[in-house]
């Protein structure tokens, strides 16, 4: 593993394992096995590091193709669902400087436009109109963040499928059944 993957994937752990405010740039270099000063060659502050894993996480979460299909939709949601599991760490810190917003941005018109699609195309009904797909969209983004508070916060025990199981049932009024 090459060194700045190597402390991309110790940093990640050490910050969901002990939260980003209780990880110091020293821990992360003795765990990954280098000098301090090899970890700052890399990412000279911790927040380069968070910003260099929110970067390839929220790049890994996109949904390559047009979202054309109800399954689509849902394994944009699966992934955006594995990420929040894999980083939790952005999610749970609520102190964070690095709060994921522009990530977050992209995805939402990505999925308000592939839902419209959907609605375009008779996956939604004709009449599921613009300000429900954003009030539903909302919706199924709020259930991400009270999951991930739920979930890997307060060890309640709730699969990325059991999720994906709701966001169906959210979306089943507005199907047309094709």
């Amino acid at each position: 593993m090459q060194t700045k993957e190597k402390i991309l994937t110790v940093s990640r752990g050490l910050f969901n394992r002990y939260g980003y405010r209780n990880v110091t740039m020293r821990r992360i270099a003795e765990e990954a096995g280098i000098s301090p000063g090899n970890l700052t060659y890399y990412f000279p502050h911790k927040t380069d590091i968070v910003t260099a894993l929110m970067d390839r996480s929220f790049g890994e979460t996109y949904f390559e193709t047009p979202i054309a299909t109800l399954e689509d939709l849902l394994e944009q949601f699966r992934r955006m669902l594995v990420t929040i599991e894999t980083n939790a760490f952005f999610f749970l810190d609520d102190e964070l400087d690095c709060k994921p917003n522009a990530h977050n941005a992209t995805l939402r018109r990505r999925l308000a436009g592939g839902m419209t699609t959907l609605t375009e195309t008779c996956v939604f009904r004709a009449d599921f109109s613009r300000e429900e797909r954003e009030t539903v969209l909302q919706m199924l983004l709020m259930t991400h963040m009270t999951w991930v508070r739920l979930t890997l916060r307060d060890g309640q025990s709730l699969s990325v499928d059991d999720m994906i199981g709701m966001h169906r049932t959210i979306l089943a009024p507005y199907l047309t059944g094709q």
